[in-house]
């Protein structure tokens, strides 16, 4: 399993990705195309973890992100709020 950590300067610490997905285009700078977070709990993941996912893309380089998609990926289903 690969994690990637991203610097928070507000919270003086680290954040961990579980997935990280970008392209790499023949001529120009590699891409962040999606971002995600794996639960193995049965607690179905609900907006917290989004939420959680939309302050970490803003935590990351602007120049290097696209049109950037927020997965969570859990054996328990959805909550109904998302």
């Amino acid at each position: 399993m690969c994690l990637t950590e991203i610097a928070g300067r507000e919270h003086r610490r680290g954040h961990e990705l579980d997935l990280v997905v970008a392209e790499s285009p023949a001529f120009g700078a590699e891409r962040i195309t999606a971002i995600g977070e794996a639960k193995g709990t049965l607690t179905p993941v609900g907006l917290p973890q989004l939420e959680r996912l939309e302050h970490l893309r803003g935590l990351l380089p602007s120049a290097r992100v696209g049109s950037c998609r927020s997965s969570c990926f859990s054996p328990a289903l959805a909550s109904p709020e998302i």
